[in-house]
C-alpha cells in the first residue's frame, strides 16, 4: 500500500531506502519470482494524490518480472479496495 498524497515517500532522492527500492529488492528474490504484486494506491480523495500512472512510474513497475497492478482507493469513501482484491483473487486461481 502507498500513501497517494506523500510523494516524498514514494521516490526521495534523500532516502537511500524508498518504496520502489524496496519493492524492487523484494521481488527480486528468488521465492517471489511467480508472486503476483497488488499496489493499492490509497488517498485518491485526496486533493493532489498521485495518479495510478504516476505511481507506477515513479515505482518502475513495469521493471518488475512479475504481474502487476496498481488499485486507486479511497478509505473514506470505501472504494477500490474490493476491486484490488478480485484482482488479486483471480491471480491466484490462475496459479491454481
Amino acid at each position: 500500500m502507498v500513501d497517494s498524497a506523500d510523494q516524498l515517500r514514494l521516490d526521495d532522492a534523500r532516502c537511500d531506502f524508498t518504496a520502489r527500492t524496496a519493492l524492487h529488492n523484494l521481488m527480486g528474490e528468488k521465492a517471489l519470482a511467480k508472486s503476483a504484486v497488488l499496489v493499492l494506491a490509497s488517498k485518491q480523495d485526496l486533493p493532489g494524490a498521485l495518479r495510478v500512472k504516476d505511481i507506477t512510474q515513479r515505482l518502475n513497475l513495469s521493471g518488475l518480472k512479475q504481474t502487476w497492478h496498481v488499485q486507486a482507493t479511497s478509505g473514506l469513501q470505501g472504494e477500490g479496495l474490493h476491486d484490488g482484491m478480485c484482482w488479486l483473487a483471480e491471480r491466484m486461481a490462475l496459479k491454481k
